[in-house]
């Protein structure tokens, strides 16, 4: 959510929880009834679907590792070295590494560009600070490309902190995150007392 301002929190905070709750299209089942099986479709024939895995290298797939590992999603650790491998001594990995690089130097270092003023406060986790300068500029920042929020530019700062093992630029990045979550989290939270607000594709206000 890109605004943050008090007078839309507040106003959304006051409605009813009952609005998020009822606001379906008409004849739209609630996610309640379609988890409880009272969808209306008949249920879908079995398809066979052959699993051909010729040319698969399974040598490519990494290992999952054990909770509280890290990373675990896109990535295992033991893909790291083949990462910074392919990052430094390919043509492609030079270039998407030149890319990340220009994309940081824009969003998170460039003392013209507000977004550097905002990510040294969130990194330092001073939520308040962040706070009133979002609210100085009436928004969170620009987006740094389509459909890529201010956030993006973080995520890219902690990968990059993974792939130079920059274990204090990871924390840094790791304690902006958190902030970042929880300067939103207000808007997100007043947003679901929207009507259709669970869907952000669909909610709007004030309804029709």
């Amino acid at each position: 959510m890109r605004t943050v301002l008090t007078a839309v929190l507040g106003a959304a905070l006051a409605m009813p929880a009952t609005l998020a709750q009822t606001a379906r299209f008409a004849g739209e089942l609630s996610a309640e009834q379609i988890l409880d099986g009272d969808y209306p479709f008949p249920p879908s024939p079995a398809v066979d679907v052959p699993l051909n895995l010729d040319g698969l290298d399974r040598a490519r797939l990494g290992t999952v590792p054990p909770p509280g590992v890290h990373p675990r999603i896109l990535l295992s650790p033991d893909q790291l070295p083949d990462l910074r491998e392919r990052v430094r001594n390919t043509n492609v990995g030079r270039a998407l590494y030149a890319t990340l690089q220009t994309r940081l130097g824009q969003s998170l270092r460039d003392p013209k560009y507000w977004g550097s003023d905002l990510y040294r406060l969130l990194a330092a986790g001073d939520a308040d600070a962040a706070m009133r300068l979002v609210s100085e500029k009436g928004s969170l920042p620009p987006d740094v490309g389509h459909y890529q929020p201010f956030l993006y530019a973080v995520v890219l700062e902690a990968l990059d902190a993974l792939i130079l093992e920059d274990e204090a630029r990871g924390r840094a990045a790791a304690t902006a995150i958190a902030t970042y979550a929880a300067l939103v989290r207000p808007g997100i939270e007043a947003s679901r007392e929207f009507p259709l607000g669970e869907d952000a594709w669909r909610a709007s206000w004030p309804p029709d």
